[in-house]
C-alpha cells in the first residue's frame, strides 16, 4: 500500500530500481562497495532515497519531485542516485535480493523512522544529512543544496571542540541540529538545544531570536515555553511572528503546542501515559481557552483529545473525536484529503481497529468522502483502502471486486496487487492491530 510514514519499522530492507523513468537518474546495476568507489572517483556525492513499496508520498516523490527538470538537473550533476526498498515483495528481483545484507546494515545503522526517507553522503562516503517526510520540489531542492554546504563538514570538528568544553554560542543552534540529523545522537542534541536556548537565545529578543536561529527554533520548537519572550510575541503578535518564521499559522501552531505541554499534559499524562481513561475535557478546554482567550486553539484541542484516545485504542471516543474535527476542518486539498482522510483516517482504522462498528461507521464513511472528491492520482488508493475495511469486516465478494478495480487502474503497483491475491487465498491483509 502507497501509505504514510505512520507505518514503519518492517524487517527487511532492499534496494531497487527507479521507478521513474525521466528525470532523476537511479542507479540499480551497481553494489554499495561500488558506488561509493564510484563517488569517489568522480567527487560525486551521494544521495539515498528510502522507501517502502507501500509508501503513498514516496510514490508521490517519484511522480512529482524525481521527475521535476530543476531537482533533476541538480541531481544528475552533483550526484550519483539510488533507491532503499525497506520492505519485501514477491516481485523483488535477484538485484533486490543481492542488496539484503547492506541494506540491513542501512537501517540498523540510520534507524529510518519511517518514509520516504533521504540520506545523503559526502564523496568520502560520510554520512552528511538525513531528512524524512515528503517534500516538494523546491522543499527536496533546497534540502540537497544544504548537504552540499561546506559549512556541514565544519561541524565534525566543532562537534568535537563542544565535547571538551569549547562552546560557540553563534553556532551551537546549527551544530545542535548537525549532532541530531547527522551524527543521530539525539540525547546530545537536546543537550546542545537546550544549551543553546537557555545561554544565548532567552537573552535575544524575541524578533531578533527568530531572525538569527530561524532554523533551529522552528525545529526545536518543543523547547518554546508559556515563559518565554518568543511565546509572547506568538500570542501577541502571530503576523508578525509568521512573517518573520516564514511560514503561515506557524505562531498560533506554537502557541497551541506550549499550551498543551504546559497546561493540558501536566493534568493528563505522566512518564509519557495517559492518567485517566475518561478526562473531562470540556472542562479542562474551557479552563485554557478562559485563560488565553487571544488564541484559536479549538483544532488544537481536538487534535489532542483524538492523540489521547487513540493511544489508549479508545477507538470509538477517536473516531467520534476525529469526526468531528473533518467536519470543522475539512482538508483544503488533495493532499490534505489523502493525509488526514484516508492515511490517518480510514486506512488508520483498518490498520489498528478490530472494532467492527467503528470500521463501519467512520472508516467506510471517510474513505468515501476521499473517493467523492474524484482525485484521479489517489482514486486507485482510496478502492484499496476501501476493499480492505470491507474485507476486515467479512463482505470478501465486494472487497475482491473493490481491489480488482485498483489493481487494474494501477498495474505497477505490486503491494495493491498482493493484497487482491492475499483476498483470493483467504489471507489476512493487516498485520498491526491495537
Amino acid at each position: 500500500m502507497k501509505k504514510l510514514a505512520l507505518y514503519l519499522l518492517l524487517l527487511l530492507p532492499f534496494f531497487v530500481k527507479a521507478q521513474t523513468e525521466i528525470g532523476m537518474r537511479f542507479d540499480h546495476q551497481l553494489s554499495w562497495a561500488q558506488i561509493k568507489e564510484k563517488a569517489r572517483s568522480e567527487n560525486k556525492y551521494i544521495f539515498v532515497d528510502v522507501f517502502a513499496t507501500w509508501c503513498g508520498p514516496c510514490k508521490l516523490m517519484d511522480r512529482k519531485v524525481y521527475t521535476n527538470d530543476t531537482v533533476a538537473a541538480l541531481m544528475n550533476d552533483k550526484f550519483i542516485s539510488l533507491k532503499l526498498q525497506l520492505d519485501s515483495a514477491k516481485a523483488d528481483d535477484d538485484y533486490v535480493k543481492s542488496w539484503r545484507k547492506d541494506a540491513g546494515d542501512f537501517q540498523a545503522l540510520y534507524k529510518f523512522a519511517g518514509y520516504p526517507s533521504f540520506v545523503f553522503f559526502t564523496p568520502d562516503g560520510k554520512m552528511i544529512l538525513q531528512d524524512i517526510g515528503y517534500k516538494t520540489p523546491v522543499e527536496f531542492t533546497a534540502m540537497a543544496n544544504q548537504s552540499l554546504d561546506p559549512q556541514r563538514l565544519k561541524y565534525f570538528a566543532m562537534l568535537e571542540a563542544y565535547k571538551n568544553g569549547q562552546k560557540n554560542y553563534t553556532s551551537l543552534g546549527g551544530l545542535a541540529l548537525f549532532t541530531r540529523d547527522v551524527v543521530q545522537d539525539r540525547k546530545l542534541a537536546k543537550e546542545m538545544g537546550q544549551d543553546y536556548k537557555t545561554n544565548y537565545l532567552d537573552h535575544l529578543q524575541a524578533a531578533d531570536a527568530l531572525v538569527k536561529s530561524k532554523e533551529f527554533i522552528i525545529e526545536y520548537s518543543y523547547l518554546i515555553s508559556i515563559k518565554d519572550s518568543l511565546f509572547v510575541l506568538c500570542y501577541n503578535d502571530p503576523a508578525k511572528a509568521d512573517q518573520l518564521a516564514d511560514q503561515k499559522g506557524w505562531a498560533a501552531r506554537q502557541v497551541a503546542g506550549a499550551i498543551c505541554r504546559e497546561e493540558l499534559d501536566p493534568q493528563l499524562i505522566k512518564d509519557g501515559k495517559a492518567l485517566y481513561q475518561d478526562p473531562d475535557f470540556k472542562r479542562l478546554f474551557a479552563a485554557v481557552e478562559t485563560k488565553y482567550p487571544k488564541a484559536d486553539l479549538k483544532r488544537s484541542l481536538l487534535n489532542y483529545q483524538a492523540a489521547y484516545h487513540r493511544k489508549q485504542n479508545q477507538w470509538l471516543s477517536y473516531a467520534k473525536t476525529k469526526d468531528e474535527q473533518i467536519k470543522m476542518y475539512p482538508p483544503a486539498d488533495a493532499f490534505g484529503v489523502y493525509v488526514e482522510i484516508n492515511v490517518y483516517g480510514a486506512w488508520d482504522l483498518f490498520l489498528h481497529c478490530n472494532d467492527h462498528t467503528v470500521l463501519r461507521t467512520y472508516g467506510l464513511k471517510w474513505i468515501d468522502m476521499a473517493l467523492k472528491t474524484g482525485a484521479k492520482e489517489n482514486e486507485a488508493e482510496y478502492l484499496d483502502t476501501k476493499a480492505n475495511i470491507l474485507y476486515k469486516l467479512g463482505e470478501k465478494k465486494v472487497a475482491i471486486a473493490l481491489e480488482k478495480q485498483a489493481t487494474d487502474k494501477t498495474p505497477g503497483d505490486k503491494d495493491i496487487y498482493a493484497n487482491y491475491q492475499k483476498m483470493l487465498r483467504s489471507e489476512k491483509t493487516w498485520t498491526n492491530e491495537n
